[in-house]
């Protein structure tokens, strides 16, 4: 029996409607130590949010366009931000489950950087919701880098997404993201933005765990202490010069 589109879309709005943290039970895997399980989860549920909030955005909106409400998007293009959304879920699930049996770090490979910030912005401009309409991102000729794949994503990701929560109110908020260096003696990349900025003992706390300079955002806190774990991880540095009102720089190396 053929289910309306009705039933479809109100059932994938309940069936995503869940926390990710569910996935930071830590596994039984003697090959693996508790402690750095625990970073690895934090990771998983953190980087999962995203394309999830899409999926549930837009399964919604479908939902509500079947009842003959005027959402102003049509249905083709929300089923097209539904399946960017699973496909990119279901990437980090297919890499969550590779580390699981490796049970080790992941491995290294060469990583477009562009690439990553162009499904960044692409994620972030999901037209079933609008908090980042105000929000522009701007690369230039960024890296192919050895690094892990998921590990950078998650740090470029944490970056803009915290550059987005603290900019100014009411202001276009524009991020931008450029690098130095070269494949021999390694890279720099820096993520600038003019937002709220930072003061010294805020930049001080700013990679502790569940630290949250403003209160309104979304989250736990535990973004630029993850991307810390992640960068140190590679044998990189992450630095953060910062002055209130002005904007903030966070910069990272990527060793050779």
């Amino acid at each position: 029996m053929q289910v309306g589109f009705d039933t479809f879309a109100t059932n994938l709005h309940c069936m995503i409607e869940f926390n990710p943290s569910v996935l930071a039970a830590p596994v039984q895997d003697s090959r693996m130590q508790q402690d750095e399980w625990q970073k690895v989860s934090a990771r998983i549920a953190h980087d999962l949010k995203e394309p999830i909030r899409n999926l549930s955005s837009c399964a919604k909106l479908l939902a509500d366009l079947n009842e003959g409400a005027d959402v102003g998007l049509d249905k083709a293009t929300l089923c097209d931000w539904l399946r960017v959304s699973a496909d990119r879920a279901q990437d980090m699930i297919e890499a969550i489950l590779k580390l699981s049996l490796q049970g080790k770090k992941e491995s290294k490979t060469e990583v477009d950087l562009n690439r990553i910030v162009e499904d960044i912005q692409h994620d972030l401009t999901c037209p079933a919701k609008n908090e980042n309409a105000m929000s522009l991102i701007t690369s230039c000729n960024l890296p192919v880098v050895n690094a892990g794949a998921w590990g950078m994503r998650t740090v470029l990701q944490n970056l803009i997404e915290n550059a987005f929560k603290h900019g100014k109110p009411g202001a276009t908020n524009h991020v931008w993201i450029s690098s130095e260096g070269n494949a021999h003696d390694g890279w720099i990349i820096r993520c600038t933005d003019k937002g709220l900025g930072m003061t010294q003992e805020q930049i001080e706390k700013a990679t502790m765990p569940y630290q949250r300079f403003n209160t309104g955002a979304i989250g736990l806190g535990m973004g630029l202490y993850l991307v810390q774990q992640i960068v140190a991880e590679h044998g990189g540095e992450l630095t953060i010069n910062s002055e209130p009102h002005q904007g903030t720089e966070v910069s990272f190396t990527i060793p050779a």
